[in-house]
């Protein structure tokens, strides 16, 4: 029989050595770059993220984090709070161009467009949105295909990330076929027959949060916790398992024979039942027979004891909560938002909601980005079609999103939206485009209201 070998963290026979800790050699004077036998050697080569996120790694990130989102609390919660931040009721497009009454009519149209421009009649464009946050946290990356109708009406149509692929030794890295210039130059999808399509890059968009400069696909958020979140759900499931059984038994029996000698006759009983094959009664006791004015009959060494759990465990919410606070922090978002809001309070708490804020006007830029390529095409196309018409400053727009920041008190930031709104700190574009309502409508809405005030006749007394 062999003997078991230990291994080392490079995988060969461990040999035991002079602990030289403190004198080993660091190169350059950094300890950073030096291997210890104390510490697991890290394997991490230094390459594009084009070679560090391969399709074999994208997509079992991808599957285990749509897993998550569909079955884990906390992490579904993460990505629609996400949303709910991000996007809310939508990132909205006002025209820019300098001409009131084009503006208008620029955003007219594009009001109406956003109710039929999707391809399949599912969603509105500010659907689209919401899904495209949702992909780009469960996913990494998102695409958006530009087409039009036979008759030239412009149509989009929302793919999600499972859906770009290579097929094969084609060219392309994971379904994206780049230039001399590491720009994508086609995207090849799958159809639901099976089959691939290639569309030329500049009929598609893709969106995803670019962290490092040089991806050419993106991972989930949840890329960095995955295996938090995975522990989580196991740990609770045994836990919640162990809860389960511990509530089924309300009452132990518990025996003690020192001492007690059974008489003949009762020995003779035993050996018989035994020699037979008869079983003894290790049935449980149902609570309706131990309750109200019964009496239970024991047996002669054996007492009844309630039974009392012990699950869970104290370790067990501490344990819970440290590996929630990673998972919150992996993803950007602040643990004492959604994970321990009762953590902090006051001053500190106030810090906690700026950084929500800040994360979600991060990504808001990411959709931004997103909606005003489509918004151009959009605009673009309907100028060529001849139902908007024409001018030199036809693709400028402010972007006004339409979530809210999280806060803890709405009055008060209702006020001093107020009293910025006076000084000319914020204009009434951007405080009702926050609330997802057309300014330029609500205003008008105003001005008719206020006109029709001061000409109704007072009543007569």
């Amino acid at each position: 029989m062999s003997r078991p070998v230990i291994l080392d963290s490079f995988g060969k026979p461990a040999a035991l050595t002079a602990r030289a800790s403190a004198h080993r050699y660091t190169p350059g004077g950094y300890n950073a770059a030096a291997h210890s036998h104390d510490r697991r050697y890290i394997w991490n080569p230094a390459t594009d993220s084009a070679s560090d996120i391969t399709p074999f790694t994208r997509n079992q990130v991808d599957r285990v984090a749509r897993y998550l989102c569909k079955n884990n609390g906390m992490v579904r919660g993460l990505k629609l709070d996400f949303i709910k931040y991000t996007i809310g009721p939508g990132i909205f497009p006002y025209a820019n161009t300098g001409d009131d009454t084009l503006d208008e009519q620029y955003d007219e149209w594009f009001d109406n467009w956003s109710q039929i421009c999707d391809i399949t009649n599912r969603m509105s464009f500010f659907d689209m949105q919401r899904a495209a946050e949702g992909g780009r946290f469960e996913s990494g990356d998102v695409f958006t295909v530009m087409t039009t109708t036979p008759s030239g009406y412009p149509q989009l149509k929302f793919i999600r990330a499972h859906s770009c692929r290579s097929d094969g030794d084609d060219g392309t890295i994971d379904g994206v076929k780049l230039n001399r210039h590491n720009a994508p130059h086609a995207f090849k999808f799958i159809q639901k027959d099976g089959s691939f399509r290639t569309l030329k890059a500049r009929s598609v968009d893709q969106s995803m949060m670019m962290e490092r400069g040089d991806e050419v696909r993106q991972l989930s958020e949840l890329h960095a916790v995955i295996e938090h979140s995975q522990d989580i759900d196991e740990i609770k499931a045994y836990e919640k398992l162990s809860i389960k059984d511990n509530s089924r038994i309300s009452r132990v029996i518990k025996a003690n024979y020192n001492g007690y000698e059974p008489d003949e006759d009762d020995m003779e009983s035993e050996l018989e039942n035994v020699a037979t094959g008869q079983p003894r009664d290790m049935s449980s006791i149902p609570t309706e027979k131990v309750t109200g004015a019964e009496l239970i009959r024991l047996q002669l060494g054996e007492e009844m004891q309630s039974h009392s759990s012990d699950r869970p465990s104290p370790a067990f919410q501490g344990f819970l909560n440290m590996l929630g606070r990673e998972i919150n922090t992996g993803t950007g978002w602040r643990a004492e938002f959604s994970w321990e809001p009762g953590r902090v309070s006051g001053p500190a708490y106030r810090g906690v909601l700026d950084s929500c804020a800040r994360t979600a006007r991060l990504r808001q830029t990411c959709e931004i980005r997103r909606t005003r390529r489509l918004r151009n095409f959009a605009i673009a196309t309907a100028i060529q079609l001849g139902e908007l018409p024409a001018h030199e400053n036809w693709h400028k727009a402010d972007y006004i999103a339409g979530a809210c920041d999280p806060t803890i008190d709405k009055g008060k930031d209702g006020k001093l939206e107020i009293e910025q709104i006076k000084a000319g700190l914020l204009t009434k574009k951007e405080y009702h485009g926050r609330r997802g309502h057309n300014w330029r409508r609500v205003e008008k809405q105003i001005e008719r209201e206020a006109e029709h005030a001061n000409t109704k006749p007072l009543d007569a007394e």
